[in-house]
């Protein structure tokens, strides 16, 4: 009797009380790669892989439409988050966070992820580049667009530069040819330079002068427009 007593009071003894709780889970999300957290590419698309396991399920996010993760939600264990990040086209770079986070939003993992500006296309061209001016000479108008720096590095001595007038990314020059008293034709060339040692040519000819009663069917100088 006495033996059934003990028996019974040790199985009172440790047997869980019926208002105890089953342990706390803390939420916890880690990502596989610490270096994930923090994402930088070019303005070129991209799609990135990322690792990270979670102890509870969870749900991604993000706030900006150039950016694209999926799934959007999975459960507990080890979990693969696919990003797609779209090209840049503007002139700014951009960024955006990306939200990993439990239901509860007790554990949250943000991905930062920076992206460059698109590189802007150097403009420097010419639409014209030969032309022929009677053997009186006269003026020429050549119209230079750009958005890259530029000069003129050579110019033949009979062509000088009047004036130059700019407008945005246009400029405008009128240069003014020197009569030609030689018999002989001649011929120079307008060099322009961008800060990128790119160069461009504009060919100049002009006709010799014509004794009395010689036609001359060299055109005069016009307009030249150079992009």
């Amino acid at each position: 009797m006495k033996h059934r007593f003990l028996m019974a009071l040790l199985a009172i003894t440790f047997m869980p009380g019926c208002g105890e709780k089953a342990e706390e889970v803390i939420p916890e999300i880690r990502l596989s790669n610490q270096s994930d957290a923090s994402i930088a590419i070019n303005s070129n698309g991209r799609t990135i892989i990322v690792g990270f396991t979670s102890n509870m399920p969870w749900s991604a996010s993000t706030t900006v439409d150039w950016i694209v993760v999926s799934p959007s939600s999975g459960d507990i264990g080890s979990n693969s988050l696919r990003i797609n990040i779209q090209e840049n086209s503007s002139q700014q770079p951009r960024e955006a966070l990306i939200t990993v986070a439990d239901r509860d939003v007790q554990s949250v993992v943000n991905i930062k992820v920076t992206q460059e500006a698109a590189s802007e296309e150097q403009v420097f061209s010419l639409d014209k580049t030969d032309f022929c001016v009677k053997a009186e000479g006269g003026d020429i108008q050549l119209k230079v667009t750009h958005n890259i720096g530029y000069e003129i590095t050579s110019m033949p001595d009979w062509v000088h530069q009047s004036s130059k007038k700019t407008n945005g990314d246009y400029d405008n020059y009128v240069f003014s040819v020197d009569k030609n008293n030689s018999s002989e034709s001649r011929e120079g060339v307008i060099v322009f330079c961008n800060d990128l040692n790119v160069c461009i040519p504009v060919n100049i000819k002009q006709a010799g002068a014509k004794a009395n009663g010689e036609n001359d069917d060299t055109t005069s100088g016009g307009m030249i427009v150079l992009e």
